[in-house]
């Protein structure tokens, strides 16, 4: 097999190339549409219920405007989601990615943050990577921190762990701890009960990005 097709991952590949040019537009506007464009885009529980916006749960997954969480977030998804993609396949992936990030979008509209601002970012679906790869590859390293060296089920038990801490102690509170939970479980749930793969199956895909 060609190994450059067998290491591709397209839909890894436009996520994050969608995600770029959401950024690059919300980053041209001025500071009060960028605020227009959040509460209309952005997960809220106002903005979803009250006013029907129904689409939030999609939208808000795309939109970032602090370029810090921008970068971090896409750096996730591609270093994660290409393992997961080659494992998995595009069509799984994608329903993976997704649903994940619509069961951290319900959580964060049964929980919302202390401060109840309109959620945008792509880290519940990609919390949702995070338990596809401590499913997949459990004993794979990552880096905490981009330091702290751990396997990839020990980070998904302490982000969930942490996530729903935080969400109780009201740290960091406008951030969507919930949705992150959420993110995490569903990515769990869709890796065991929809894909039937066994934790640390021998085969698995074998990835050049999992240790």
């Amino acid at each position: 097999m060609n190994m450059n097709r067998q290491y591709t991952a397209p839909v890894t590949t436009a996520i994050l190339v969608v995600n770029t040019l959401v950024f690059l537009l919300i980053a041209f506007q001025s500071n009060a549409e960028q605020s227009r464009l959040i509460d209309l885009f952005g997960l809220s529980v106002d903005g979803f219920f009250q006013q029907k916006h129904f689409w939030q749960p999609l939208t808000s997954m795309f939109m970032h405007q602090h370029p810090i969480h921008f970068f971090v977030n896409m750096l996730a998804l591609w270093s994660i989601g290409t393992p997961i993609e080659i494992t998995v396949g595009r069509a799984r992936f994608t329903w993976l990615y997704f649903i994940s990030g619509f069961a951290g979008a319900a959580l964060m509209l049964l929980f919302p943050p202390a401060i109840n601002a309109a959620g945008i970012g792509a880290s519940g679906a990609i919390s949702g990577l995070v338990g596809a790869l401590a499913v997949f590859y459990p004993r794979a390293t990552l880096l905490l921190f981009f330091v702290l060296p751990m396997p990839a089920w020990l980070l998904a038990v302490l982000f969930g762990g942490s996530s729903l801490f935080a969400y109780k102690q009201d740290f960091i509170p406008f951030m969507g701890h919930m949705a992150h939970f959420g993110g995490l479980v569903g990515g769990v749930a869709y890796s065991f009960l929809a894909l039937g793969l066994k934790v640390g199956g021998s085969h698995l895909v074998e990835s050049p990005y999992a240790a």
